[in-house]
């Protein structure tokens, strides 16, 4: 059974999908997604927690990638399909890349856990291996 929890304000508003974020090296904003729900819903959305930051799953592209890091990999790397784009002065396609076992950093407290982690709050923040900062825009609410 799914539970529903009441809604909260300002930057303290938990995050479902729907979600706007931005990388601070990105081009375009994304979505956050959440292919199944967690058993909890707001607005009739599910909820995330700061677990929901899986590359291609939770968080997908965010355009270009403007990192000089990740134009150091690529030059490393000759059989780059992004590398001719980069040469021709095309910045690659981002891939949002996480450490193993990242999470999004909540930096306002929150008790409601969901399966056992913190739920996602709109302030918090998530680093790419390639330097961005990932930042929510919107809760999706």
């Amino acid at each position: 059974m799914e539970k529903k929890v009441e809604e909260q304000s300002n930057l303290s508003q938990y995050v479902v999908r729907g979600g706007v974020i931005r990388c601070s090296l990105g081009t375009h904003t994304d979505v956050l997604n959440i292919p199944f729900s967690h058993g909890v819903l707001l607005k009739n959305q599910p909820q995330l927690n700061v677990s929901d930051c899986k590359s291609g799953t939770n968080i997908r592209c965010f355009g270009s990638c403007l990192s000089s890091d990740l134009k150091k990999d690529l030059e490393k790397d000759l059989k780059s399909d992004s590398k001719d784009d980069f040469e021709s002065g095309l910045p690659p396609i981002c891939t949002p890349t996480f450490s193993p076992g990242s999470k999004w950093i909540n930096h306002q407290d929150t008790h409601l856990k969901i399966e056992n982690e913190k739920a996602l709050i709109q302030d918090a923040t998530l680093q790419c291996l390639y330097a961005g900062k990932i930042a929510i825009i919107t809760s999706g609410q």
